[in-house]
């Protein structure tokens, strides 16, 4: 059973699809030229009347757009609303492969309450097939909902468990948006524009310019001013607001609180729900529930199913920074969750770092250097599962190549299969970008494993400013030569008056 991740369809009782969220067309770059004004304004006067002023008009462009797609407050969804269709349960395949059932669900929805139909799922397949058991896969936010199932009916009918690339511990962009744990970094930011080129951003000489002002901040590292800058306006402007803005999208989805970290869960309550808790109990009710029993209780569920004998097996991936406003944004990772999170575990260096020597002596010594990576960046050995854990590096959250089904399927099929079961995949693996393979990870080719670029080009950086400032500034010159050639033709007669 394939508990997929976020995204599939989510309909009303017309059938209309509501999400996700499909904005229409130009209607971000009119929102923004709508509420650039009161934002400046805000900003430059920090006048409580303007940031209210700045926030009905931000909200007033996010509300209608999420009014369908958001949830009730007490976290259900709104009658009639349906998801896409799981695979038929009542089908009887005779052999399996990794996709035979795969589980649609809504996932706006509570875990808990999803586990309620992934049970319901399970035991129709069950009396289909006239099996015992069925393995569990659970990817990415499928995770989620699969842990819950563990945690609410137990693993009896369960022969072996997969995460694919889970979400279960956490994703970046929910957990620190709930939490408020914003903070920009230039550096950050220099290195996400540099390792996501495909981001598309609008073009123009003060576009460049800008960008030209975040490369030198970021280059310059210790002299970062920009990040402070930028984290004061959110922290006088938009931490107030997102909250706001959170209640009338995603902030009413449980789905999407169970994507919060542990770590940051009792600050995204506070952040949140301070002075709405009248307004929200059976869903700040709800929230609780599955963190108190599930979240907080994942190591205590795993060891429950290991201890039974039930093989767990888990793949990971990273090599990508995170977007620049995260506290953790130099925690290793796939540009979705950290290594650490989706690995159950493991101990990482940081995306500009590498393990240290002494540490990597002392793990040899202990007799656990197999768990290093061939490019320094983990330890194994500290994960939940360290002998059946795979790590893909420079590979992104979003890539769910070929290779990664037929593992699990064939950690499905083997007995005991561990990561020194095939040499062709050990537990440290390679994505290759320009023809989409996977290979083992060696000493040789696991440079750009990790994309950070750990050379500072402060001169190239300070280089590329100045020929945008030059540029700039060209205009500004030109344009006042203009006004100044207009005066002097016009008092010589030369143009006439307008």
């Amino acid at each position: 059973v394939y508990v997929q991740g976020y995204g599939n369809g989510i309909y009303n009782a017309q059938g209309k699809e509501i999400a996700p969220v499909n904005e229409p067309e130009g209607y971000f770059s009119e929102a923004l030229s709508d509420c650039v004004g009161p934002f400046v304004k805000a900003i430059l006067s920090n006048d409580p009347a303007d940031i209210a002023a700045y926030k009905e008009k931000l909200i007033g462009w996010i509300e209608p757009l999420y009014a369908e797609a958001r949830m009730n407050d007490d976290g259900t969804p709104h009658e009639g609303d349906y998801a896409d269709s799981p695979d038929d349960p009542t089908r009887n395949y005779g052999t399996y492969t990794i996709r035979n059932y795969v589980f649609c669900y809504d996932w706006r929805m509570d875990p808990w309450d999803n586990a309620e139909l992934l049970n319901n799922y399970i035991e129709t397949i069950l009396r289909t097939t006239g099996k015992a058991k069925v393995n569990l896969v659970g990817r990415c936010e499928g995770a989620t909902i699969a842990m819950a199932y563990l945690a609410r009916y137990g693993h009896e009918k369960v022969s072996k468990i997969f995460f694919n690339t889970s979400a279960v511990n956490g994703v970046l962009l929910s957990s620190k948006l709930f939490s408020g744990h914003v903070v920009f970094n230039a550096t950050a930011a220099d290195q996400w524009l540099k390792t996501n080129e495909e981001v598309e951003l609008p073009e123009g000489e003060i576009i460049d310019f800008l960008l030209s002002i975040i490369s030198l901040a970021g280059n310059t590292y210790g002299l970062d001013l920009v990040g402070p800058a930028m984290t004061r306006i959110y922290e006088s402007i938009l931490k107030g607001l997102i909250p706001d803005i959170l209640m009338v999208s995603y902030g009413t989805m449980p789905g999407m609180w169970a994507m919060v970290t542990e770590r940051d869960f009792d600050d995204a309550m506070e952040y949140v729900f301070n002075g709405r808790e009248a307004q929200y109990p059976e869903l700040i009710e709800r929230l609780n529930r599955y963190h108190e029993n599930v979240r907080t209780k994942i190591p205590e569920i795993l060891n429950e199913c290991k201890n039974d004998g039930i093989e767990v097996g888990v793949v990971c991936k990273y090599g990508y920074t995170f977007p620049p406003i995260y506290d953790e944004w130099d925690w290793l990772g796939d540009n979705s969750s950290t290594v650490y999170d989706t690995s159950f575990g493991c101990t990482a260096a940081k995306v500009n770092a590498k393990l240290t020597d002494e540490y990597i002596k002392g793990q040899e010594d202990k007799g656990l250097g197999k768990y290093i990576s061939p490019d320094k960046m983990i330890d194994a050995s500290t994960c939940l599962f360290p002998d059946s854990t795979w790590f893909i590096g420079s590979m992104r959250h979003e890539e769910f190549p070929n290779w990664i089904d037929q593992l699990m399927q064939d950690f499905f099929k083997t007995e005991h299969m561990t990561v020194e079961t095939d040499p062709q995949r050990p537990q440290f693996l390679r994505f290759n970008e320009d023809d989409g393979s996977i290979l083992p990870m060696t000493e040789e080719n696991s440079e750009g494993s990790v994309h950070f670029d750990n050379e500072a080009d402060f001169t190239g950086a300070l280089d590329k400013f100045i020929a945008n400032l030059k540029g700039i500034l060209a205009k500004i010159v030109a344009f006042f030569q203009s006004i100044i050639d207009g005066i002097v033709g016009h008092a010589k007669g030369t143009v006439a008056p307008v």
